[in-house]
C-alpha cells in the first residue's frame, strides 16, 4: 500500500529502511522522502516506525529473558 502517494513510498518500503538501520522519522524522511511534500503521510509513516520499534524491542526483551533464564551448563 502507498503510504507517501506524493514520492510514491510504499509501506513495504519504509519497513526495509526500518529493518536498514533508519530509526527515526528524520531518517525516513532523508531515505524515503516522506512526509517532505505535503506531510499527509506522517502519521501513518510514525505509526509504522512505531509499530516496527515495539516489536524490536518485545523482541529483544524476550530474548533475554529466555537466556537469562536458561539453566547453567
Amino acid at each position: 500500500m502507498f503510504v507517501c502517494v506524493c514520492n510514491a513510498v510504499s509501506d513495504h518500503q519504509i519497513i526495509d529502511a526500518i529493518d536498514e538501520g533508519a530509526c527515526s522519522f528524520e531518517d525516513l524522511q532523508d531515505n524515503l522522502g516522506v512526509a517532505k511534500t505535503c506531510g499527509t503521510c506522517s502519521c501513518e509513516v510514525k505509526k509504522l516506525l512505531s509499530e516496527k520499534v515495539e516489536k524490536s524491542l518485545a523482541s529483544q526483551c524476550f530474548q533475554t529473558v529466555s537466556v537469562s533464564q536458561a539453566a547453567p551448563i
